[in-house]
């Protein structure tokens, strides 16, 4: 019943009263039943958000354990969402004036919709300890990194507002692990100087407005254009 929104309370409920809780955890973790469809997996996200914060004193492994699900579910999702947009066509308009609202959405405004579903279930201040350690694996580990771009980019950016630190963002698009498109430079260049982001390195604070600049027009034009145009850099996926 992990899924379903009328059992939310009640797990809630017993993740702060039992001291076993952390067994149950694990099996959440796990993915023991796992989220099939993109409406489960936003509901493992979200349920696992709120259950892992009702649940005290538990061991960092078991959080970290439960937040690297929660992260690799959102990734699936994220993926799915795109996924969605991309494939509505006109005839499915024509059914449904929401589908048309979907089928429009920018780019720019799809990014900016996941950022904001990441925030709402990470940024709690329990939280930052493991996905720092997770997102150190994640950009600087050796093996391929199977994450797309906008959930580490959300991750990147949630530790960077939660620490007032821009290395995370600047790290997301300098990293050697990993090429991203020009259009993360504008994104992360913007995110630093609204937020008002310390950053200790002139050189690559530079580089990333440089890349931004230079590219200004062409990323603009993403930006406006539909999701589907940009579906495979977004999920590398064909």
């Amino acid at each position: 019943n992990f899924y379903d929104e009328w059992w939310l309370n009640p797990n809630i409920f017993y993740a702060g009263n039992k001291t076993d809780y952390p067994d149950i955890l694990k099996r959440i973790a796990n993915c023991e039943v796992y989220p099939g469809d993109p409406e489960s997996k936003f509901n493992y996200v979200a349920h696992s958000s709120q259950v892992l914060l009702a649940a005290h004193n538990i061991d960092n492994t078991v959080r970290y354990a439960l937040l690297q699900s929660m992260v690799k579910i959102f990734d699936e999702f994220s993926k799915e969402v795109v996924n969605l947009i991309a494939t509505v066509t006109e005839n499915d308009e024509t059914k449904n004036t929401k589908i048309t609202k979907i089928r429009n959405q920018t780019l720019l405004d799809v990014i900016l919709s996941l950022r904001e579903v990441f925030m709402e279930f990470f940024s709690s201040p329990d939280f930052q300890e493991e996905l720092n350690n997770l997102w150190e694996k994640l950009l600087y580990g050796k093996g391929k990194i199977a994450m797309g771009d906008i959930t580490l980019y959300c991750l990147s950016y949630c530790l960077a507002i939660s620490t007032k630190d821009a290395k995370y963002l600047e790290d997301f698009v300098l990293t050697d692990n990993i090429e991203v498109n020009s259009r993360w430079y504008k994104i992360v260049d913007v995110d630093i100087t609204i937020k008002k982001l310390e950053s200790n390195r002139k050189k690559i604070k530079l580089k990333i407005r440089n890349v931004a600049t230079r590219n200004n027009d062409y990323i603009q034009k993403q930006f406006k254009e539909r999701i589907a145009r940009h579906y495979e850099s977004l999920t590398g996926f064909h």
